[in-house]
């Protein structure tokens, strides 16, 4: 059995009693069998394992360490049962330090496994789903099994193989043509002509002069008021001491 991809997984974890377990876990799974063929004649139903996992290849953390090596290497994967599975990569977590970036990462395949059922998920609950879940969808219960897909050309449908395939139709079925991302329509936007300065006697108030009438004198003189601290005191009627006065006006303290 090769080792290397274990002895570098120790030099980028914790060296505690998860670490071992995870190690003597690998070994004895390797041993047991070196081909998915193997694993799947002995065991029934096994998934693939990365004994280093695949995140790790690319995290910041550890990339450098695992440049040297192909994660996808026959001697970087073992055959699992679903529960050894879950249980592996529940270990995996434990490697690292907790609530770390790293911890996180490890952290999506176990829930990613884990089944929504209200509770905590245990390893037996995921074999019990994984497994079933194979076989619903394996032998006679695939669509596949007994039914044929044939197409037209545009569209494809299955019928049973024990039926004839009908004129104007084959055996296979037609890929959707990819759609194109759509080209945002440009808008058409017309130059603006500049307009012309007007100066001097083209000036459009050239010659005229303005005359306010006594009602919009007296607003703005009422504005023009307000502007000022004491006098807005005055006009909106309010109360204030008289340090605040005194402070805005210091020629008025000695009346206050």
């Amino acid at each position: 059995m090769n080792t290397h991809f274990l002895n570098t997984l120790t030099k980028i974890t914790h060296n505690n009693k998860y670490t071992k377990w995870y190690i003597l876990l690998i070994q004895s799974r390797k041993s047991r069998s070196n081909s998915r063929k193997e694993a799947k004649k002995l065991l029934g139903y096994v998934e693939e394992h990365h004994i280093i996992p695949r995140c790790l290849f690319s995290h910041n953390e550890t990339k450098l360490h695992l440049h040297h090596l192909n994660k996808d290497d026959k001697n970087n994967i073992v055959y699992l049962t679903p529960e050894e599975h879950y249980t592996a990569h529940l270990l995996l977590t434990q490697m690292v330090t907790k609530n770390s970036n790293l911890y996180h990462t490890l952290l999506k395949p176990v829930l990613m496994m884990a089944t929504k059922t209200g509770s905590r998920s245990t390893n037996k609950l995921v074999g019990w789903v994984k497994r079933n879940y194979a076989i619903s969808i394996s032998g006679e219960n695939n669509v596949a099994h007994k039914n044929r897909i044939i197409t037209n050309g545009s569209t494809n449908k299955y019928i049973p193989k024990s039926e004839p395939i009908p004129e104007g139709w084959r055996a296979g079925k037609t890929q959707k043509p990819e759609s194109k991302p759509r080209k945002p329509r440009k808008k058409e936007t017309k130059p603006r002509k500049p307009k012309p300065i007007r100066t001097g006697k083209d000036a459009p108030a050239f010659g005229k002069s303005w005359k306010l009438s006594d009602e919009t004198k007296r607003k703005q003189s009422i504005n023009n008021a307000t502007k000022i601290p004491f006098l807005s005191m005055l006009h909106n009627k309010k109360q204030y001491s008289k340090s605040h006065i005194s402070r805005f006006f210091p020629e008025l303290k000695p009346y206050l």
